[in-house]
């Protein structure tokens, strides 16, 4: 006797959200690893010290990197995240959006990435950091600003406030403890891994994030149908009606 599927339960979106979360926050740090041990020496994945430094040079003092490289990464990363905000339709948290599409062309950029960072080009850092802006900006539009995969202050600064409100006894959702702690555990076990894997290998590391972020795609194009009904309950709860 045929009987309709049933809803996919909320646990189920939960656990795929956070470590779907977990696992692109891991391949950011292994990113980052690799571009910091470049011979160029330059993070990737997230901009606030990159913005210092191209402050501090332009007025003058002591350069450290090119005023032309550090320029170039802030300008790929914004230029990543502008990619992203033009595929996507909508900032809700629907499976149903692009994001498949955007991470797969993620792990195309950190593909090429890996060819010019084996030739020690510049060109092989620029693109990880207009991937790193497209993952973060993806993640960002996909989860309304709860996910952050490329760096880790707004991390841990909603990781502080949720376990304050825990030891205070107020209302919070526990799932966002697990889900900031994941991408927290996530990026350091990448950098980690990221690191070790470059002394061994050199920059043919920038070729395993790309893999993971495609098989990230393949997985969100096969389970997203089940899960978007789940993903709308938990995160976008409807209005209440009026009394």
């Amino acid at each position: 006797m045929y009987s309709p599927p049933r809803e996919a339960p909320a646990f189920a979106f939960l656990r795929f959200f956070i470590i779907g979360g977990g696992v692109i926050s891991l391949a950011a740090g292994m990113v980052n690893a690799c571009t910091l041990l470049s011979s160029f020496g330059l993070a990737s994945t997230h901009m606030t010290g990159i913005l210092t430094q191209l402050a501090v040079e332009s007025v003058g003092a002591e350069a450290i990197t090119p005023l032309r490289y550090v320029a170039t990464l802030v300008l790929m990363f914004i230029g990543g995240a502008a990619v992203s905000g033009a595929v996507l339709e909508s900032s809700r948290l629907r499976f149903s959006h692009r994001y498949g599409n955007l991470l797969m062309l993620e792990a195309a950029i950190l593909a090429f990435a890996t060819h010019f960072l084996l030739q020690e080009q510049f060109l092989g850092i620029a693109l990880a950091s207009l991937a790193a802006g497209l993952q973060n900006a993806l993640a960002t539009q996909y989860s309304s600003a709860v996910l952050r995969t490329t760096h880790l202050t707004g991390v841990l600064t909603d990781l502080g406030v949720s376990l304050g409100r825990l030891i205070r006894g107020a209302p919070t959702a526990p799932w966002r403890v697990y889900l900031h702690l994941t991408l927290f555990v996530g990026y350091g076990l990448g950098s980690v891994f990221g690191a070790l894997v470059f002394m061994r290998i050199g920059a043919w590391t920038m070729a395993v994030p790309a893999g993971i972020i495609c098989l990230c795609a393949i997985v969100y194009w096969r389970r997203r149908s089940s899960l978007d009904r789940a993903s709308i309950k938990i995160l976008e709860p409807s209005k209440k009606s009026k009394p």
